[in-house]
């Protein structure tokens, strides 16, 4: 399950199909969801691979809102039993798809065991159990919110209080830290692919200067233009 917006997916989803294929990831099993869109276009399949388009425009759960907000992508999502969430910026090194393949996973195997990361494996039936409700609170069509949404601080996101009043293990961030679980002190909690620091090199990407991470568990590199981790502010830019 790859999140993606309209403004760039033209740009990025190329380069994540490429090192799909070298992975030897079947692309009927990849699923591009286009946030940020006018219009509906139903799922679809491009180049073996399926896409939809959507209006959600809540930058790193557009996928997650898909699959859990519409009849269309939860009658999708239960034709498995996990699925694994990224976003379009990364390349999936050559040992991706044996590793996923051989993950164990009841609930969920979080990317790495800090804040700000949407990326991991996921069971089904626990993300459509413990995550469609609370992610009903954050649906988002509203362009001028987005940056809102993509900030995650209590008063910037609408409905923040009752969200953190009706729902436990929430995260200090409503942005995409809501795909996991977390203690009453904002801790991870679960098993995640690498709990030591990535190796980090500084590279040309998508015609800008980006960090790349390579997690080499599972198997992806990830292409970062905010890694300051948005002091400067988040630049809702490629």
């Amino acid at each position: 399950m790859v999140n993606s917006c309209f403004a760039f997916y033209k740009t990025t989803i190329p380069n994540l199909i490429e090192s799909a294929k070298e992975a030897q990831v079947p692309l009927e099993h990849v699923y591009i969801v286009v946030g940020d869109c006018d219009t509906h276009v139903p799922m679809h399949t491009e180049n073996g691979y399926n896409i939809v388009h959507c209006k959600y425009n809540n930058v790193d759960y557009n996928a997650a809102m898909y699959f859990t907000q519409t009849e269309e992508g939860r009658e999708t999502l239960q034709k498995y039993t996990h699925f694994f969430y990224t976003h379009d910026t990364v390349d999936f090194l050559p040992h991706f798809w044996t590793n996923i393949q051989m993950a164990v996973c009841d609930s969920y195997i979080k990317l790495k065991s800090t804040s700000s990361c949407s990326t991991g494996l996921f069971h089904v039936q626990w993300f459509l159990e413990t995550r469609t409700e609370l992610l009903s609170y954050l649906v988002n069509f509203d362009p001028d919110k987005k940056i809102c949404y993509k900030h995650g601080n209590r008063e910037h996101v609408p409905r923040s209080e009752e969200i953190y009043k009706k729902f436990k293990n929430i995260s200090r961030w409503l942005n995409e830290d809501l795909m996991f679980l977390w203690t009453e002190d904002f801790e991870p909690l679960g098993e995640c692919f690498m709990t030591q620091e990535p190796r980090r090199f500084l590279v040309e990407k998508y015609g800008s200067e980006r960090l790349a991470s390579f997690y080499d568990t599972p198997g992806l590199v990830k292409f970062q233009k905010n890694f300051n981790g948005g002091i400067d502010g988040w630049k809702l830019t490629l």
